[in-house]
């Protein structure tokens, strides 16, 4: 398949929109918000597949097109990077601020019985 990475491309394809179903059908996340980062994160790599095999088939013979089918992707990965960590910094901070107030309330009740 070393010859044909286009076949590598469209099995990648295959997988990742396998990968897409079963996320969509089972939501295997607790958090519909975790499901929903997921199949972002899954429907990009769908689209950089799909900009990628475009590259590798050959039909693309102008350097300007290749170039801005490049740098399409680059802002792609970039925006994916960005949306994810923004839900993973968001959690972590939701989830100190609960942390902060469960030991606050602790410390709060344990003065009072003190």
């Amino acid at each position: 398949m070393s010859d044909r990475p286009y076949l590598q491309v469209m099995v990648f394809m295959v997988l990742s929109q396998m990968n897409l179903v079963y996320i969509g059908y089972s939501l295997p996340f607790v958090e519909g918000r975790n499901n929903f980062v997921e199949m972002f994160d899954e429907a990009t790599i769908q689209v950089i597949a799909i900009l990628q095999m475009a590259l590798e088939m050959g039909s693309i013979d102008n350097i300007d097109v290749k170039t801005g089918i490049g740098y399409s992707i680059i802002v792609l990965i970039l925006a994916n990077s960005v949306f994810s960590m923004y839900f993973v910094v968001k959690e972590m901070i939701l989830t100190t601020i609960e942390k902060v107030k469960e030991t606050w309330q602790k410390l709060k009740e344990k003065c009072v019985k003190g």
